[in-house]
């Protein structure tokens, strides 16, 4: 659905190369800001389990870790996934954007 959303407004923009640059950072962005907090979550999330009075507490730490590590690993892997493909997006539409620029307008009608 977002990205249908994505295309449909890169289609009704009047400044498409404007809107898919906004998009593709909007993107990066995303991945980037759920990667810290998925980073963010494990380590206060497995710093806060158990009590470190008792013995337990480090061997129901690290069963947890495990558990968060891979739970989240592919959570990892999509938000990174978003960073390239924004980012790859970005670089594409700015080369074809500097492309179309160079290139003289041939339209002669008007002379």
């Amino acid at each position: 659905m977002a990205l249908a959303s994505g295309i449909v407004a890169i289609a009704l923009a009047r400044r498409r190369a404007q809107m898919a640059m906004g998009l593709s950072g909007a993107i990066a962005a995303v991945g980037a800001v759920t990667l810290l907090a998925l980073a963010v979550g494990v380590k206060w999330g497995v710093r806060g389990i158990g009590d470190p009075s008792k013995g337990s507490t480090v061997l129901v730490r690290q069963a947890s870790r495990i558990t968060f590590d891979v739970t989240v690993g592919d959570l990892r892997s999509q938000c990174w996934l978003l960073i390239v493909v924004g980012a790859l997006i970005a670089v594409i539409v700015t080369a074809v954007t500097r492309r179309n620029s160079r290139q003289p307008d041939l339209n002669l009608q008007g002379e």
